[in-house]
């Protein structure tokens, strides 16, 4: 027993009495898996990486419970069995995959369905067998595309909210392709947006420079101001309505084990120069403890 405690690494304690925790969380508090990994065995439940997006291991037959305890809506399974009975309303896309260097992840078909399903204000798990590598794979494309972060910040994010995770180096090479990908879209997209403000500027100075009547300008100025300016508030203003909740990448609640990271990061370092692009951006900024 002692052995047994000692090797334990976290110690959670409780807010709530453990009768109340076992009411909403019955699948953490019972054993109903085979896995007897030790290193495994504390992430048999999913993990919630950002709001109201989980990752985990394959629903079991005896486990499907803990879905509706979660609340989960939607579903992507990104493995080679889809023999499970989802809950009654819980939409679900499978990507048929094996965890093998060679298999290629589509990363926008599963991206594109997250962010659908967390748009519809869904609870979305990501799941392939253990929660370690394509799941996680896809969970890291995610946040790179909706949060504008590089892979190694999404990386050590998603790795402190679930340890375990470790894509295979296949998928992290479609991943450094992936965030290459984002960054040229994006460049294509300022270009297009610095088109469209320098089109606005030209049309303003010949605004200005057209010499009509006093009547005519003061009925230009009322119409410039009733058809422009009110469409632009209310465009903003859906703006900021549609804003989602923001998401600090540098405050990471649980620390991950060091070495495994540091591990981790080098691994995608030496990928990236193998790539050709030189070592990645943004590690100094990645949180160690």
């Amino acid at each position: 027993m002692f052995k047994e405690l000692i090797a334990v690494q976290y110690c959670f304690i409780l807010d709530e009495t453990y009768c109340n925790f076992n009411k909403v969380y019955p699948f953490i508090c019972t054993s109903p898996f085979s896995i007897t990994s030790p290193e495994i065995r504390p992430y048999l439940c999913p993990c919630e990486i950002v709001h109201n997006l989980f990752l985990g291991h394959y629903p079991k037959l005896d486990s499907i419970e803990f879905l509706t305890q979660l609340g989960i809506t939607h579903v992507l399974n990104i493995s080679l069995e889809n023999d499970y009975t989802l809950p009654e309303g819980v939409s679900r896309k499978f990507i048929c995959v094996d965890d093998i260097e060679s298999v290629e992840l589509d990363f926008d078909d599963g991206v594109q369905f997250i962010s659908r399903s967390l748009d519809k204000g869904g609870r979305v798990l990501v799941h392939c067998y253990l929660g370690i590598s394509r799941s996680s794979s896809m969970i890291i494309a995610y946040l790179m595309w909706r949060y504008n972060i590089p892979l190694s910040k999404a990386l050590v994010f998603v790795k402190n909210r679930r340890r375990i995770i470790r894509p295979n180096d296949g998928f992290l090479e479609q991943l450094i392709e992936y965030e290459a990908k984002l960054k040229e879209s994006r460049k294509v997209c300022q270009v297009e947006e610095s088109r469209k403000e320098d089109c606005e500027d030209q049309k303003k100075v010949c605004r200005e420079d057209c010499n009509f009547d006093e009547g005519h300008k003061a009925n230009d100025e009322m119409s410039c101001s009733s058809s422009s300016t009110p469409s632009e508030t209310v465009s903003k203003g859906s703006t900021e309505e549609e804003e989602e909740e923001e998401v600090n990448f540098d405050e990471i609640p649980f620390p991950p084990n060091k070495e495994e990271t540091e591990c981790l990061l080098e691994t995608v370092r030496k990928l990236q120069v193998k790539r050709g692009k030189g070592k990645m951006n943004s590690f100094e900024n990645c949180v160690i403890f």
